[in-house]
Order: C-alpha cells, then structure tokens, then sequence
C-alpha cells in the first residue's frame, strides 16, 4: 500500500515535472521570441539613432551656413545702409548746390535786367543828344542865314558909309566903324558858341557810344559766361548721376574689380578716355557718352559790383545700364542705353557672348531732373 501510494506520489511528481518541464521550455520559446523582438527593435532603434545623429549633424551644419549667410547679409545691409545715407547726403549737398546756383542765376539775371534797362537809357540819351544836335544845327544854320544877312546889311552899310562919308564927314565914319566892330565882336562870339558846342556835342557822342560799347562787351561775355555754366553743371548732375549708379550698381551685383579690371582694356579699348570711364575704379566698365564738360571748378564771373556764378540747366535724362557677368570666368561686361535726353544720342555695345558659364543681368534705370 505505501508502495502504491509512493508509486502514485512519484507518477504525481513525474507529471507535474513533465507540466512544468512543458511551461518552461514555453517560457523559454516566449524568451527566446521576446530576445529576437527586442534585438531587432534595438537594431531598429539603433537604425533610427543613427539616422538621427545625421539628420542632427546635417541640421547644425545648415544652421551654421544660415548663420554664416545672416552674418554676410547683415554685413552687406549695414554696407547698404551705410551707402544710402551716404548718397543722401551727396542728394543734399547736390540740392543746397543746385538752390545756391538758381540764386546766383537769378542775381544775374537781374544784373543782365539792369544792364539792359542801362543800355535802353544810353540809346534814348543817345537818341535825345541827336535830336539836340539837329534842332542846334537847325539853329547854326539860322544863325549862318542872319550872319550872311548882316553881312549884307554890313556891306550896305558900307555903301552906306561911303556914301555918308562923301556927305557927313569923319563923325558918321567913326559912328559906323563902332557899330561895324560890335557887329564882328558879335559874329566872333556866335562862332565860339558854335564851335563850344559842337565840341560838347561830340564829346558827349563819343562818351555814349563808349558807354554803350562797353555794355555790350560786358553783356556778351556774360552770356558765353552763363552758356558755360550750364554746360559745366550739366556735366557736374551727370557725374553726379553716373557716380550714384556705380555705387548702387556694385553695392548690389557684388561684382570684383579684379575681374572687370582685368577686362576693360580688352573688352572696350575706348575706356581709357574720360568720356567712357565711370567714377575711376567702379564695379563694372561703363560704355556712356556724356556732355562736354568745362572743368571741375566752379569759374567766376568778373562784373561791376561782384562775382557771380551761373545756375546750371540740368537736363530730364533716362537712362538704362544692363549688367552681365560671367560666373565661371568672372570677368564682368557692362553695356549702357542712354535715351530720352535732350541733346544726347543712344548708344548700345553689346557684351561678348561665350558658351557655358552662368550670366546675371540687372537692369537699373534713373530719372533726373531738370532745374532753371
């Protein structure tokens, strides 16, 4: 009996080895199906990590090329800024210029009135002295007229004083001879009067024909005076106007003047002249034609009372520069267009076209203004 009891115990204890046998190699599976899950979630995570640190490396290194390039822009926005309060204040020097010569240009204006009023007065005094000369010579020739009738009467009374001389004797004689000298004292005087102002008369003639000659000199050399003014201040807005676009046209393409330097000789040979050079060394070679220019000094006009200077016509002009460039061989090509103006003529040279390579072309117009 405890035989069979024991038996039993240890059927009992086989079996619930064998159960537990059972759930511990399904345990086992389920470890094992866990351990391959999670190494490849870990293989997984470590895909993910991976491919973040690349994503994070390429991040911070486009952040540091964004902020190189916010660097650089904000450099070049101060460089602008600092250009625009630069050519503002060239704007107000040129305005207080412009102002300063429409003053001195209305001074002259009204001295050219003064000269002309002056010059109206000398041809009316002039006009007035002939018609006096007339109405004198009028009354020289009415005196000649009663000089010849008294010198009729004088030879009547000759025959007169013969014949009282045969009849009254030496008083009627010496009677005569006084009457006939007061007679030549008086013809005497009338001829020193005439002669006294017929001198006066020319003396005044040449005196206004002097002051009249004079006028004119002095109102023809202000008006080549002024005719040079204006050319000079027109060339001085041009400058001013070219200089500006050179400025803009560098702050804003970047170009170097390595580049352009090296290709203005070859390019446009012509640029060696003053006519087609821009502001010295500027960002691109300019092909422009600008008026005759009078010099870089303001030149002084000599009158009466002061010195003057002439307020300058400056000209409605319209002009368009085109920029282009190459970006592989970095030499730069810059054609202009001048049109609309009053006494310039459009002229155009195209760049020279090459195969590949990148070109960039900008297009910059300015409108000026035309003062009195």
């Amino acid at each position: 009996m405890s035989v069979r009891s024991e038996l039993r115990d240890q059927k009992q204890r086989l079996q619930d080895a064998l159960m537990r046998s059972a759930d511990l190699e399904r345990q086992l599976q389920n470890s094992n199906s866990d351990k391959n899950r999670l190494s490849d979630r870990i293989n997984e995570l470590e895909r993910v990590i991976s491919s973040q640190k690349n994503t994070e490396s390429e991040l911070r290194r486009q952040l540091s090329v964004a902020a190189n390039e916010s660097k650089t822009l904000q450099n070049e926005l101060d460089e602008l800024r600092r250009r625009i309060a630069q050519l503002e204040s060239e704007k107000r020097g040129v305005h207080e210029k412009i102002e300063e010569l429409t003053r001195i240009r209305i001074t002259l204006t009204k001295k050219i009135e003064i000269l002309e009023t002056e010059k109206r007065n000398a041809e009316s005094i002039l006009s007035e002295t002939a018609s006096q000369r007339e109405a004198i010579e009028r009354s020289l020739n009415a005196l000649e007229r009663e000089n010849k009738e008294l010198c009729r009467n004088c030879a009547q009374l000759q025959q007169q004083i013969a014949q009282l001389e045969s009849d009254n004797g030496n008083r009627l004689v010496a009677l005569t001879n006084k009457q006939k000298e007061e007679h030549d004292r008086f013809v005497q005087s009338i001829k020193s009067e005439k002669a006294q102002v017929e001198r006066i008369i020319e003396n005044r003639d040449r005196t206004q024909k002097n002051r009249i000659k004079q006028l004119e000199t002095q109102l023809s050399i202000m008006r080549e005076q002024l005719n040079n003014e204006r050319l000079r201040c027109r060339d001085a807005v041009d400058r001013v106007y070219i200089s500006d676009l050179s400025k803009i046209g560098s702050a804003t393409l970047g170009l170097s003047t390595s580049g352009i330097a090296s290709a203005d000789a070859a390019i446009y040979p012509q640029t060696n002249s003053f006519d087609y050079v821009i502001g010295g060394r500027s960002a691109f070679s300019s092909y422009y034609t600008v008026p005759s220019s009078v010099g870089d000094e303001a030149p002084h006009i000599s009158s009466p009372g002061q010195s003057v200077v002439e307020s300058p016509q400056v000209e409605t002009s319209h002009r368009s520069f085109t920029t282009s460039y190459r970006s592989s061989s970095g030499v730069a090509s810059h054609h202009g267009l001048a049109s609309s103006a009053l006494s310039q003529s459009a002229v155009i040279v195209q760049p020279s076209v090459d195969a590949g390579g990148v070109t960039k072309k900008t297009t910059v117009i300015i409108k000026g203004s035309r003062y009195e």
